[in-house]
């Protein structure tokens, strides 16, 4: 079989500091060839650890979360420069399940078999816990495109400031869902990364319960044991369920991590 050429995607801020980038480096780098990053600002080192480990990382001059959409145009520019058949997508707060490296080959092998443009792989939310995932309150619908086919003309269309924009290239039309690999989530996972997701959220604007209250209300909470074997060896902490909080219990930690957030 053909051995596809698989280049990786991330974009990162302060990854360091959310105790994030060691395990992504660690899990994700054997799954691809070369590895290209969009750092945006990062004041916490992240961007001189990522240049330890990819010569293929874009520095942005300050923090600007609202342009996601223009810092993924100029980080495909630069993958496809490196001449990859696939692009695999992972943000540092994620890991793919423990068979993804059997299996991505034999992914890209069915793509190119199907005409299929890209794979959608379901998303395990880690809460508060190393192994219980929340299935409650939208938490166990997304499916996201992780595996992208390069051809010609790949790119992104209607590139303009915003949140929760598609996060995949426009060009990508066919797409199928997989059901074999999965990611795992980590950025749910503990106190301290709620609090990053919920402060920088509310900063931008967003309200309500389903734009923000949820990232840290457990008014609903529907927990389920992630099976061990899914994650890769050296993540796998059988640990109890999190208790669940009230409302001010979760606005409480968020508060011990606001002026950790907000520095520079």
């Amino acid at each position: 079989m053909k051995q596809y050429k698989i280049v990786g995607f991330c974009q990162i801020y302060n990854e360091l500091r959310k105790e994030n980038l060691e395990r992504f480096v660690t899990y994700f780098k054997p799954l691809v060839d070369e590895l290209v990053v969009y750092d945006d600002g990062s004041t916490d080192g992240s961007y001189e650890y990522m240049l330890q480990h990819t010569p293929h990382v874009i520095r942005g001059r300050n923090n600007n979360f609202s342009n996601e959409r223009q810092h993924k145009q100029r980080l495909l520019k630069l993958a496809l420069k490196l001449d990859p058949d696939f692009i695999l997508w992972l943000d540092a707060d994620e890991v793919f399940t423990a068979n993804a490296k059997d299996r991505m080959q034999d992914l890209c092998q069915y793509c190119v078999n199907n005409g299929i443009d890209g794979l959608s792989f379901h998303e395990l939310n880690l809460w508060r816990s190393h192994s219980w995932r929340r299935t409650d309150s939208l938490y166990n619908d997304g499916w996201f495109v992780r595996l992208w086919r390069v051809t010609p003309g790949m790119a992104y269309h209607d590139i303009k400031p915003g949140l929760h924009q598609t996060p995949y290239p426009s060009t990508l039309q066919r797409i199928e869902a997989n059901y074999d690999v999965q990611v795992i989530h980590y950025g749910f996972s503990s106190e301290k990364r709620l609090a990053y997701k919920y402060l920088t959220y509310q900063a931008h604007g967003q309200s309500g319960y389903v734009m923000l209250d949820r990232l840290i209300s457990e008014e609903h909470l529907v927990l389920e044991k992630v099976p061990l074997e899914l994650f890769p060896e050296g993540l796998r902490i059988d640990d109890p369920p999190p208790r669940k909080l009230t409302w001010e219990e979760s606005l409480t930690y968020v508060e011990k991590y606001r002026e950790e957030v907000f520095s520079k």
